[in-house]
Protein backbone atom coordinates (compact mmCIF):
# COMPACT_ATOMS: atom_id res chain seq x y z
CA UNK A 1 0.00 0.00 0.00
CA UNK A 2 1.33 3.40 -0.97
CA UNK A 3 -0.49 6.52 0.10
CA UNK A 4 0.23 9.89 -1.48
CA UNK A 5 -1.67 12.91 -0.27
CA UNK A 6 -2.29 15.97 -2.39
CA UNK A 7 -2.62 18.79 0.16
CA UNK A 8 -2.98 21.71 -2.23
CA UNK A 9 -4.74 19.99 -5.17
CA UNK A 10 -1.92 20.80 -7.59
CA UNK A 11 1.25 19.94 -5.65
CA UNK A 12 2.20 16.60 -4.10
CA UNK A 13 3.35 17.22 -0.53
CA UNK A 14 3.52 13.87 1.24
CA UNK A 15 4.61 10.35 0.34
CA UNK A 16 4.12 7.33 2.60
CA UNK A 17 5.90 3.96 2.40
CA UNK A 18 4.61 0.95 4.29
CA UNK A 19 5.92 -2.60 4.51
CA UNK A 20 2.99 -3.99 2.48
CA UNK A 21 3.83 -1.63 -0.37
CA UNK A 22 7.47 -2.77 -0.30
CA UNK A 23 6.32 -6.38 -0.67
CA UNK A 24 4.05 -5.50 -3.57
CA UNK A 25 6.77 -3.37 -5.08
CA UNK A 26 9.14 -6.35 -5.16
CA UNK A 27 6.57 -8.78 -6.55
CA UNK A 28 5.08 -6.73 -9.40
CA UNK A 29 7.61 -5.83 -12.11
CA UNK A 30 5.62 -2.79 -13.26
CA UNK A 31 6.12 -1.17 -9.85
CA UNK A 32 9.87 -1.46 -9.63
CA UNK A 33 12.05 0.58 -7.26
CA UNK A 34 13.47 2.38 -10.28
CA UNK A 35 9.97 3.50 -11.26
CA UNK A 36 9.33 4.77 -7.74
CA UNK A 37 12.61 6.68 -7.63
CA UNK A 38 11.77 8.20 -11.00
CA UNK A 39 8.39 9.28 -9.66
CA UNK A 40 10.05 10.71 -6.57
CA UNK A 41 12.44 12.79 -8.67
CA UNK A 42 9.46 14.47 -10.34
CA UNK A 43 8.03 15.68 -7.02
CA UNK A 44 11.14 15.88 -4.83
CA UNK A 45 11.46 19.66 -4.92
CA UNK A 46 7.94 20.00 -3.39
CA UNK A 47 8.04 17.12 -0.89
CA UNK A 48 7.74 18.30 2.73
CA UNK A 49 7.02 15.01 4.57
CA UNK A 50 8.41 11.48 4.36
CA UNK A 51 7.06 8.66 6.53
CA UNK A 52 8.56 5.16 6.61
CA UNK A 53 6.43 2.69 8.56
CA UNK A 54 7.33 -0.99 9.16
CA UNK A 55 9.91 -0.55 6.46
CA UNK A 56 12.95 -2.68 5.71
CA UNK A 57 16.00 -0.41 5.52
CA UNK A 58 17.74 -3.03 3.36
CA UNK A 59 15.06 -2.95 0.65
CA UNK A 60 15.79 -1.73 -2.85
CA UNK A 61 14.05 1.55 -2.08
CA UNK A 62 16.84 3.36 -0.26
CA UNK A 63 15.46 5.83 2.32
CA UNK A 64 18.65 7.89 2.40
CA UNK A 65 18.50 8.38 -1.37
CA UNK A 66 14.93 9.65 -1.14
CA UNK A 67 15.78 11.87 1.82
CA UNK A 68 18.92 13.27 0.23
CA UNK A 69 16.96 14.32 -2.86
CA UNK A 70 14.12 16.01 -0.94
CA UNK A 71 15.50 19.49 -0.20
CA UNK A 72 12.12 20.87 0.98
CA UNK A 73 11.70 18.16 3.60
CA UNK A 74 10.44 19.41 6.98
CA UNK A 75 8.96 16.27 8.56
CA UNK A 76 10.70 12.87 8.65
CA UNK A 77 9.30 9.83 10.44
CA UNK A 78 10.47 6.25 10.94
CA UNK A 79 8.01 4.03 12.81
CA UNK A 80 8.48 0.32 13.54
CA UNK A 81 11.79 0.37 11.70
CA UNK A 82 14.94 -1.18 13.19
CA UNK A 83 17.52 1.56 12.79
CA UNK A 84 21.24 0.85 13.08
CA UNK A 85 23.62 3.42 14.52
CA UNK A 86 25.48 3.78 11.20
CA UNK A 87 22.23 4.62 9.42
CA UNK A 88 21.35 7.27 12.02
CA UNK A 89 24.86 8.71 11.70
CA UNK A 90 24.45 9.15 7.94
CA UNK A 91 20.91 10.51 8.34
CA UNK A 92 21.90 13.20 10.85
CA UNK A 93 24.93 14.05 8.74
CA UNK A 94 22.59 14.97 5.86
CA UNK A 95 20.63 17.28 8.16
CA UNK A 96 23.70 19.16 9.34
CA UNK A 97 25.55 19.61 6.04
CA UNK A 98 23.00 21.76 4.24
CA UNK A 99 21.29 18.89 2.39
CA UNK A 100 18.07 19.27 4.43
CA UNK A 101 17.99 22.95 5.41
CA UNK A 102 14.29 22.93 6.40
CA UNK A 103 14.10 19.71 8.45
CA UNK A 104 12.75 20.59 11.90
CA UNK A 105 10.60 17.58 12.88
CA UNK A 106 12.15 14.12 13.40
CA UNK A 107 10.22 11.13 14.72
CA UNK A 108 11.94 7.80 15.49
CA UNK A 109 9.22 5.72 17.15
CA UNK A 110 9.63 2.01 17.98
CA UNK A 111 12.99 1.94 16.19
CA UNK A 112 14.98 0.10 18.92
CA UNK A 113 16.98 3.25 19.62
CA UNK A 114 19.48 2.74 22.49
CA UNK A 115 21.85 5.10 24.29
CA UNK A 116 24.68 4.58 21.80
CA UNK A 117 22.50 5.82 18.96
CA UNK A 118 22.11 9.18 20.68
CA UNK A 119 25.83 10.02 20.47
CA UNK A 120 25.27 11.05 16.85
CA UNK A 121 22.95 13.84 17.95
CA UNK A 122 25.93 15.29 19.80
CA UNK A 123 28.37 14.60 16.95
CA UNK A 124 26.30 16.42 14.33
CA UNK A 125 24.71 19.12 16.53
CA UNK A 126 21.46 18.88 14.60
CA UNK A 127 18.93 21.69 15.16
CA UNK A 128 15.30 20.61 15.43
CA UNK A 129 12.05 21.99 16.77
CA UNK A 130 10.34 18.64 17.37
CA UNK A 131 12.01 15.37 18.41
CA UNK A 132 9.98 12.22 19.11
CA UNK A 133 11.95 9.25 20.48
CA UNK A 134 9.01 7.47 22.09
CA UNK A 135 8.82 3.72 22.67
CA UNK A 136 12.53 2.95 22.40
CA UNK A 137 15.21 1.62 24.78
CA UNK A 138 16.78 4.86 26.00
CA UNK A 139 18.00 5.28 29.58
CA UNK A 140 18.86 8.47 31.44
CA UNK A 141 22.54 7.77 30.78
CA UNK A 142 22.05 8.39 27.07
CA UNK A 143 20.32 11.74 27.51
CA UNK A 144 23.66 13.51 27.95
CA UNK A 145 24.07 13.22 24.17
CA UNK A 146 20.90 15.29 23.64
CA UNK A 147 22.23 18.37 25.42
CA UNK A 148 22.89 20.28 22.18
CA UNK A 149 19.71 19.34 20.36
CA UNK A 150 17.52 20.13 23.40
CA UNK A 151 18.57 23.79 23.23
CA UNK A 152 16.49 24.40 20.09
CA UNK A 153 13.62 22.01 20.78
CA UNK A 154 10.04 23.14 21.28
CA UNK A 155 8.71 19.60 21.69
CA UNK A 156 10.38 16.48 23.15
CA UNK A 157 8.70 13.09 23.50
CA UNK A 158 10.59 10.46 25.49
CA UNK A 159 7.58 8.43 26.62
CA UNK A 160 7.82 4.66 27.09
CA UNK A 161 11.59 4.38 27.32
CA UNK A 162 13.75 3.22 30.24
CA UNK A 163 14.74 6.54 31.75
CA UNK A 164 14.46 5.18 35.28
CA UNK A 165 17.03 2.42 35.07
CA UNK A 166 17.73 0.24 38.09
CA UNK A 167 21.37 -0.02 36.97
CA UNK A 168 21.99 3.60 37.98
CA UNK A 169 21.73 5.07 41.44
CA UNK A 170 18.67 7.26 41.97
CA UNK A 171 20.73 10.40 42.64
CA UNK A 172 22.94 9.96 39.57
CA UNK A 173 19.94 9.22 37.39
CA UNK A 174 18.12 12.39 38.40
CA UNK A 175 21.25 14.50 38.08
CA UNK A 176 21.90 13.32 34.51
CA UNK A 177 18.26 13.57 33.56
CA UNK A 178 17.67 17.12 34.71
CA UNK A 179 21.09 18.45 33.68
CA UNK A 180 20.08 17.63 30.11
CA UNK A 181 16.56 19.03 30.40
CA UNK A 182 17.73 22.32 31.92
CA UNK A 183 19.17 23.21 28.49
CA UNK A 184 15.73 23.03 26.90
CA UNK A 185 14.40 26.38 27.95
CA UNK A 186 12.41 26.73 24.71
CA UNK A 187 10.45 23.54 25.37
CA UNK A 188 6.69 23.91 25.09
CA UNK A 189 5.81 20.19 25.10
CA UNK A 190 7.49 17.53 27.25
CA UNK A 191 6.27 13.93 27.48
CA UNK A 192 8.03 11.66 29.99
CA UNK A 193 5.18 9.18 30.47
CA UNK A 194 5.63 5.54 31.40
CA UNK A 195 9.32 5.59 32.26
CA UNK A 196 9.18 4.12 35.75
CA UNK A 197 9.89 7.32 37.66
CA UNK A 198 9.03 7.48 41.33
CA UNK A 199 8.14 10.32 43.66
CA UNK A 200 11.76 11.41 44.25
CA UNK A 201 11.60 13.08 40.85
CA UNK A 202 9.45 15.75 42.49
CA UNK A 203 12.25 16.92 44.77
CA UNK A 204 13.91 18.78 41.90
CA UNK A 205 12.75 22.38 41.36
CA UNK A 206 13.80 22.25 37.71
CA UNK A 207 10.23 22.67 36.45
CA UNK A 208 10.18 26.39 37.18
CA UNK A 209 13.03 26.89 34.67
CA UNK A 210 10.73 25.92 31.81
CA UNK A 211 9.13 29.31 31.27
CA UNK A 212 7.57 28.30 27.93
CA UNK A 213 6.32 24.82 28.91
CA UNK A 214 2.63 24.43 28.05
CA UNK A 215 2.23 20.62 28.01
CA UNK A 216 3.69 18.22 30.60
CA UNK A 217 2.91 14.51 30.76
CA UNK A 218 4.41 12.29 33.46
CA UNK A 219 1.62 9.78 33.86
CA UNK A 220 2.20 6.31 35.34
CA UNK A 221 4.63 7.72 37.89
CA UNK A 222 4.74 5.80 41.16
CA UNK A 223 3.92 8.26 43.96
CA UNK A 224 4.10 6.55 47.33
CA UNK A 225 1.58 7.42 50.00
CA UNK A 226 4.36 8.68 52.30
CA UNK A 227 5.89 10.92 49.64
CA UNK A 228 3.62 13.93 49.99
CA UNK A 229 6.55 16.27 50.67
CA UNK A 230 8.00 15.49 47.25
CA UNK A 231 4.68 16.07 45.56
CA UNK A 232 4.15 19.35 47.42
CA UNK A 233 7.51 20.55 46.08
CA UNK A 234 6.48 19.58 42.56
CA UNK A 235 3.17 21.46 42.86
CA UNK A 236 4.97 24.57 44.07
CA UNK A 237 7.29 24.71 41.06
CA UNK A 238 4.88 24.11 38.18
CA UNK A 239 5.62 26.29 35.11
CA UNK A 240 3.51 29.45 34.98
CA UNK A 241 2.62 28.96 31.30
CA UNK A 242 1.33 25.41 31.79
CA UNK A 243 -1.93 24.62 29.97
CA UNK A 244 -2.07 20.80 29.92
CA UNK A 245 -0.93 18.41 32.67
CA UNK A 246 -1.23 14.62 32.58
CA UNK A 247 -0.87 12.84 35.92
CA UNK A 248 -3.04 9.82 35.18
CA UNK A 249 -2.31 6.50 36.92
CA UNK A 250 0.09 8.10 39.43
CA UNK A 251 -1.49 6.63 42.58
CA UNK A 252 -2.64 10.06 43.68
CA UNK A 253 -5.07 10.35 46.54
CA UNK A 254 -7.17 13.27 47.77
CA UNK A 255 -4.36 14.75 49.89
CA UNK A 256 -2.10 14.93 46.85
CA UNK A 257 -4.83 16.65 44.86
CA UNK A 258 -5.37 19.28 47.57
CA UNK A 259 -1.74 20.38 47.12
CA UNK A 260 -2.14 20.21 43.35
CA UNK A 261 -5.20 22.48 43.46
CA UNK A 262 -3.27 25.04 45.50
CA UNK A 263 -0.43 24.97 42.98
CA UNK A 264 -2.76 25.32 40.01
CA UNK A 265 -4.63 28.31 41.42
CA UNK A 266 -1.71 30.59 40.56
CA UNK A 267 -1.52 29.29 36.97
CA UNK A 268 -4.11 31.23 35.02
CA UNK A 269 -3.34 29.44 31.73
CA UNK A 270 -4.22 25.94 33.01
CA UNK A 271 -7.06 24.36 30.99
CA UNK A 272 -6.67 20.57 30.82
CA UNK A 273 -5.83 18.15 33.64
CA UNK A 274 -5.88 14.37 33.34
CA UNK A 275 -6.14 12.58 36.72
CA UNK A 276 -7.78 9.43 35.45
CA UNK A 277 -6.97 6.15 37.13
CA UNK A 278 -6.14 7.61 40.55
CA UNK A 279 -7.98 7.39 43.90
CA UNK A 280 -9.65 10.77 44.28
CA UNK A 281 -12.52 11.66 46.56
CA UNK A 282 -15.55 13.67 45.54
CA UNK A 283 -14.28 16.85 47.20
CA UNK A 284 -11.09 16.78 45.15
CA UNK A 285 -13.02 16.30 41.93
CA UNK A 286 -15.36 19.15 42.81
CA UNK A 287 -12.41 21.50 43.36
CA UNK A 288 -10.87 20.52 40.03
CA UNK A 289 -14.11 20.96 38.11
CA UNK A 290 -14.47 24.46 39.58
CA UNK A 291 -10.92 25.28 38.47
CA UNK A 292 -10.53 23.85 34.97
CA UNK A 293 -12.00 23.96 31.47
CA UNK A 294 -11.20 20.31 30.65
CA UNK A 295 -10.95 17.87 33.60
CA UNK A 296 -10.41 14.16 32.87
CA UNK A 297 -11.44 12.22 35.96
CA UNK A 298 -12.40 8.79 34.65
CA UNK A 299 -11.73 5.63 36.66
CA UNK A 300 -11.70 7.29 40.10
CA UNK A 301 -14.78 5.48 41.54
CA UNK A 302 -16.88 8.39 42.81
CA UNK A 303 -20.15 6.46 43.24
CA UNK A 304 -23.71 7.73 42.98
CA UNK A 305 -23.64 10.13 45.95
CA UNK A 306 -20.45 11.66 44.61
CA UNK A 307 -22.08 12.12 41.24
CA UNK A 308 -24.75 14.37 42.72
CA UNK A 309 -22.10 16.62 44.23
CA UNK A 310 -20.20 16.63 40.95
CA UNK A 311 -23.35 17.77 39.16
CA UNK A 312 -23.48 20.83 41.45
CA UNK A 313 -19.88 21.72 40.61
CA UNK A 314 -20.54 21.30 36.89
CA UNK A 315 -23.48 23.68 37.07
CA UNK A 316 -21.34 26.41 38.66
CA UNK A 317 -18.42 26.39 36.19
CA UNK A 318 -19.45 28.46 33.19
CA UNK A 319 -15.99 27.99 31.63
CA UNK A 320 -16.23 24.20 31.39
CA UNK A 321 -15.96 23.01 27.75
CA UNK A 322 -15.14 19.31 28.13
CA UNK A 323 -15.45 16.66 30.82
CA UNK A 324 -14.65 12.95 31.15
CA UNK A 325 -16.25 11.06 34.06
CA UNK A 326 -16.33 7.58 32.53
CA UNK A 327 -16.09 4.46 34.71
CA UNK A 328 -16.80 6.09 38.07
CA UNK A 329 -19.81 3.97 39.15
CA UNK A 330 -21.97 7.10 39.20
CA UNK A 331 -25.19 5.20 38.64
CA UNK A 332 -28.34 7.29 38.25
CA UNK A 333 -26.45 10.46 39.25
CA UNK A 334 -24.94 10.32 35.76
CA UNK A 335 -28.26 11.71 34.55
CA UNK A 336 -28.02 14.55 37.11
CA UNK A 337 -24.61 15.48 35.71
CA UNK A 338 -25.93 15.41 32.14
CA UNK A 339 -28.83 17.69 33.09
CA UNK A 340 -26.41 20.10 34.83
CA UNK A 341 -24.26 20.21 31.71
CA UNK A 342 -27.27 20.81 29.47
CA UNK A 343 -28.46 23.68 31.68
CA UNK A 344 -24.96 25.13 31.75
CA UNK A 345 -25.06 25.86 28.02
CA UNK A 346 -24.37 22.29 26.93
CA UNK A 347 -24.06 23.30 23.26
CA UNK A 348 -20.63 24.87 23.93
CA UNK A 349 -19.15 21.57 25.13
CA UNK A 350 -16.67 19.90 22.79
CA UNK A 351 -16.53 16.53 24.59
CA UNK A 352 -18.82 14.91 27.15
CA UNK A 353 -17.87 11.36 28.22
CA UNK A 354 -20.13 9.67 30.79
CA UNK A 355 -20.02 6.04 29.64
CA UNK A 356 -19.62 2.92 31.80
CA UNK A 357 -21.38 4.31 34.83
CA UNK A 358 -24.12 1.71 35.23
CA UNK A 359 -26.99 3.27 33.26
CA UNK A 360 -29.20 1.33 30.91
CA UNK A 361 -28.94 1.66 27.15
CA UNK A 362 -32.17 3.68 27.09
CA UNK A 363 -30.80 6.14 29.65
CA UNK A 364 -27.60 6.64 27.70
CA UNK A 365 -29.71 7.23 24.60
CA UNK A 366 -31.64 9.92 26.48
CA UNK A 367 -28.35 11.64 27.36
CA UNK A 368 -27.24 11.54 23.73
CA UNK A 369 -30.56 13.10 22.70
CA UNK A 370 -29.90 16.04 25.08
CA UNK A 371 -26.82 17.10 23.18
CA UNK A 372 -27.81 16.58 19.56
Amino acid sequence: QMCIRDRHNTTWKEIYFSNSFKQKLNSVPAYSPELLLGFHSSISSYLTSLIFSAFNIRSNVKPLYLIRHSPALRYLEFSDVKIKDTFLDRLLSLATHGVLPHLDHLKLCRCEIVDDHLQYFATHSIKLKVLDLSENLITCYGLKYLTCVVKTLESLNLSENRLCSSQLSEDLLLQQFFSCLRKGLKLELLDLSRNGFNSKSFTIDVWQDFKALRYLSINDMAIAQNASTHFIAFCGFLPNALEILNLSNCRLDSQHVEHLVRGLQSITTMRYLDLSGNSLCVGSCQALIHLLEIPHLQRNILYQEGGRLISEAVGKNSGLVSINLASNQLGHSTMDIAIAIERNNGSKYRTIILRDNGLSGIQYQQIREMFK
